[in-house]
Order: C-alpha cells, then structure tokens, then sequence
C-alpha cells in the first residue's frame, strides 16, 4: 500500500517540534498486519526537514516508532501472541538442562510502558518464558512455577539492572 502525504499539516521538527522548511524525501516501508492471507506493507516518501538546532532529520509517521520497520499494529499483534505462542511451543516446562544458565530481559512497547519479560537460554538461544510485566512478581511466578529439581538445576541469571 502506497502513501501519499497531503502536505496540510506544517513540517515539525521529530526532537524539538519547531516548525521547519522542508529538506527532502526519504522513501520508506514497514511490515503491516496481514490482509487477507497476504503480506502487507506500507510504503512512504517520508519528508524530511531541515531543523537550524538538529540538522536534517526525517519526520515521525504516525504508525510507526522511530526507526522501526514494522507498524505499531503489527507489534502490538506480536506482542500480545508472544506469551501464548510461548506456551504452545513450550507446552512442556523447560527441563533443567535449559536452566543451567538463563537471561532475563524486558522490552517496553512504543514508549508507553508496556512491558514484556522474555527468559531464555543465552547459549542456545531459545526462549524458555514469555510474560506480560517486568516486576518481581512476573519472575517469582516463572521460578515458582519450575519446581524444586529445575531451580535446584540454575546456575547463573543474567539480567539488566531494573530492581526486580
């Protein structure tokens, strides 16, 4: 899907919102949600403006973040499948050679602070949890849920330095 920008609105800076004269183009596409059994993308010549404190810096669209290649839709989408899709691949709890070693990490969605746990095994890559949070509490009720020989089986956890 092809977009076309009407050029109503006024140009604004993306850091410090300052109106700005336009700059250029930068032609962009992002990974939309599937119509009708096919993939989607969106496509955009996206204006780029020249900012006299940050330079040229190309606009913020309103379905994507940042530099993301995907659409907000599209990863609200796969973050509301991680957690079941966690539990159909993983139906049976990992074991505890999984859990030797395991990382811990969080991910927030578009700046609003929602957030995701994902537990995984850093040496073979695969995912062992995937819970909506990133409190104490989302981790307590992982561990809790492993029993006595799989906890007993931990080695290390690496994680970021969030307080849980």
């Amino acid at each position: 899907m092809e977009l076309h920008p009407t050029g109503r609105s006024p140009l604004r800076c993306p850091h410090c919102g300052e109106a700005c004269p336009g700059y250029d183009t930068r032609r962009r596409a992002w990974r939309n949600l599937d119509a009708w059994g096919y993939k989607t993308f969106l496509v955009c010549s996206v204006p780029q403006v020249r900012c006299p404190e940050d330079g040229v810096v190309t606009i913020r669209v309103p379905w994507a973040e940042g530099r993301s290649r995907y659409t907000a839709r599209f990863e609200a989408e796969v973050i509301a499948w991680l957690p079941k899709g966690s539990e159909r691949q993983g139906g049976r709890r990992a074991d505890a050679a999984q859990l030797e070693r395991g990382g811990r990490n969080h991910a927030s969605f578009r700046r609003r602070h929602r957030y995701v746990t994902v537990v995984s095994n850093p040496e073979t890559g695969h995912v062992l949890h995937v819970a909506p949070g990133r409190g104490r509490d989302v981790l307590t009720a992982f561990y809790e849920g492993l029993g006595e020989k799989c906890r007993a089986a931990v080695e290390s956890v690496s994680m970021d330095m969030w307080a849980p």
